[in-house]
């Protein structure tokens, strides 16, 4: 799937991710989507952080 920025994987992510799911980022470093991989690790985005699960960081966002 292809996305145009930062914003929307978020947006993606959080939408359709659920937990057990697997996910792989490729991209440019210089896009920054690294970012997104840590968001992803520490359970910020998608269905941990949806379901309020332990490493839910969204409300630092």
């Amino acid at each position: 799937m292809f996305v145009p920025d930062l914003d929307a994987a978020r947006a993606v992510l959080d939408e359709r991710l659920r937990p057990g799911d697997v996910v792989l980022v490729k991209a440019s470093n210089g896009s920054g989507l690294w970012r997104l991989g840590d968001e992803l690790a520490a359970g910020e985005v998608g269905g941990r952080a949806a379901a309020g699960e332990p490493g839910d960081r969204s409300a630092a966002r």
